[in-house]
């Protein structure tokens, strides 16, 4: 007598689960399968005993299940191929609960979806056991008397798999505040991982379920939609196109490059109508704030923002460029990346053929009040900033640095001392925090290792610490949205002195901070005692080697 065998949808049917949930199971070895030709996957009967005694789920309940779809009363699990119906719901542990036992989105948390939205067209393609890859509009009859047309009902045309998966994972991701998307060929397949809040996170089990033979067909729809060429796979390419979920407008910038094993894709998203950030909203001290915004009062002079890559620095300069009354006053950005959209500022964008240098030298009968550089990659383009502020003219400059000495270090070495302390305003130095989820806050006590990390004495904790637990909400990461934590260098009284007599970066900095100015390190605490981030998150952003 044959073994009777399940599939994972019947056996989601029998006990009332989502497949999803069935399918986690499965990956955690608590349901034993069975792999059979054509990519099937099934259950025996042993196994899914096994599974309800080692659970302890009702027996009899199941078998009245199975054995009122076989019209049977009661009895066994023979028949081959009898579908199960829907009966009474079985009472789950709960371990196996829906809301518990849904794939890993994360290494860290368990899945946010009931269903695994993401992933479902591609179970639903392994689990079908038909003998084409897209099953084929049924063929009108040959011969046989006339029919009327409108009496025919209309065949869907089949939806190409990968065309389901992309926009899956575009849904999905707008959903999760997911800001980028990670592609990346794999010899079996693609793997996934999406930028949440800054972090990146690894799709689980993603290329195990992908089948290998869709992951170009993906790439390539992906590429179409941007308008790039599906067959050129041996270099970059870039592209946008626009995406709409739930009523949000989405610009998505696409960029590819070849690796060894076939083609990396990224995906760039951004809500349309996000709009620029005010500056309080960036998390500036109050103090802070108040020299930041009478440093942009004046009507020349320099201000750096600087900051490793993804700290958040363009934002703070588009902020303070749309903090500026533009009204009566001439406004310019200088960028590489074309994405400020700000009403009354005319833009200039650079690449390698035409540099932020050249662009700076040819804004000098531009008539320009205020000029945003959102990148100063050489000392060529410092001396032509330093230039155009002490012409008359308010600039605001991004750069790249580790630190505010660091930054010191660049400038004194591009730059002449006098005419440089004479335009430099301040020097902002910043990272990004992500903010501790309000849904899933609590208090804990930290480690002893993690306060040796960060350099702090437990007695010197003395007011509660949080962090985030995972839920719902956040996507289980513990965190939703982000916030700065900023250094403000401003350049005058003693820092201006000290910069003349030729005193070195680490001198300089020394003065700064007599004068008031607050390092990253305290910033980040400052967050931590106000409840905003968490003391993990500051040494994950500030390792020891950043005062």
């Amino acid at each position: 007598m044959l073994e009777r065998l399940f599939s994972t949808y019947q056996i989601a049917d029998l006990l009332g689960a989502s497949h999803g949930a069935v399918i986690n199971w499965i990956e955690k070895g608590w349901l034993p399968v069975k792999h059979l030709p054509g990519k099937q996957v099934r259950i025996s009967e042993k196994g899914l005993v096994r599974f309800l005694k080692e659970r302890g789920i009702d027996m009899n309940a199941i078998m009245a299940k199975v054995a009122a779809s076989e019209g049977q009363g009661s009895g066994g699990m023979e028949s081959m191929n009898a579908s199960p119906s829907k009966g009474p719901d079985i009472p789950l542990p709960d371990e196996l609960r829906v809301d518990t036992a849904i794939d890993a989105t994360f290494p860290e948390a368990a899945a946010v979806s009931e269903e695994d939205s993401v992933l479902k067209p591609l179970l639903v393609k392994v689990e079908s056991s038909a003998p084409e890859e897209f099953p084929s509009p049924q063929e009108p009859p040959s011969s046989g008397p006339a029919v009327d047309d409108e009496a025919v009902p209309a065949v869907a045309k089949p939806v190409d798999p990968a065309v389901q998966v992309a926009d899956a994972l575009l849904e999905d991701a707008a959903a999760r505040r997911v800001s980028h998307i990670h592609l990346d060929s794999v010899p079996d397949g693609l793997s996934l991982r999406v930028r949440i809040d800054g972090v990146l996170y690894e799709r689980a089990n993603f290329k195990s379920r992908l089948p290998k033979e869709l992951a170009p067909r993906l790439i390539a729809h992906f590429k179409g939609l941007a308008g790039l060429e599906a067959a050129e796979t041996d270099r970059p390419q870039e592209g946008r196109f626009g995406f709409t979920v739930d009523g949000r407008e989405m610009d998505l910038r696409l960029t590819t490059c070849p690796t060894v094993y076939g083609q990396r894709l990224v995906i760039h998203l951004l809500e349309r109508d996000e709009g620029i950030s005010a500056l309080p909203q960036l998390g500036f001290a109050k103090e802070d704030l108040s020299r930041l915004e009478v440093m942009l009062d004046g009507r020349c002079g320099l201000i750096l923002v600087t900051g490793l890559p993804g700290s958040g620095r363009a934002t703070t300069l588009r902020a303070m460029l749309a903090g500026i009354d533009a009204a009566g006053r001439s406004l310019i950005a200088v960028e590489s990346s074309g994405e400020t959209r700000i009403e009354g500022v005319s833009r200039i964008s650079v690449d390698d053929g035409f540099t932020s240098a050249e662009a700076l030298g040819g804004l000098g009968g531009q008539d320009a009040d205020v000029i945003m550089v959102d990148d100063i990659t050489d000392g060529s383009a410092m001396s032509a900033a330093v230039a155009a502020a002490l012409a008359g003219r308010l600039v605001l400059a991004g750069l790249f640095a580790r630190s505010t000495a660091v930054v010191l270090e660049m400038m004194l070495e591009s730059a002449k001392r006098w005419p440089l302390a004479s335009a430099l305003l301040g020097v902002i130095s910043q990272r990004t925090v992500r903010r501790i989820c309000p849904e899933c806050r609590r208090e804990v006590t930290p480690t002893a290792d993690l306060l040796d990390r960060l350099n702090i004495r437990a007695d010197d904790v003395n007011f509660p610490i949080c962090r985030g637990d995972g839920c719902d909400a956040c996507s289980r990461t513990g965190y939703s949205g982000r916030t700065g934590l900023f250094s403000l260098l401003p350049a005058d009284g003693a820092v201006a002195a000290a910069m003349r007599s030729g005193a070195g970066a680490d001198e300089i900095e020394i003065a700064a901070e007599r004068a008031g100015m607050k390092s990253l390190r305290r910033a980040g605490l400052d967050k931590v005692r106000a409840g905003i981030t968490s003391l993990e998150e500051i040494a994950r952003v500030l390792p020891a080697t950043i005062p």
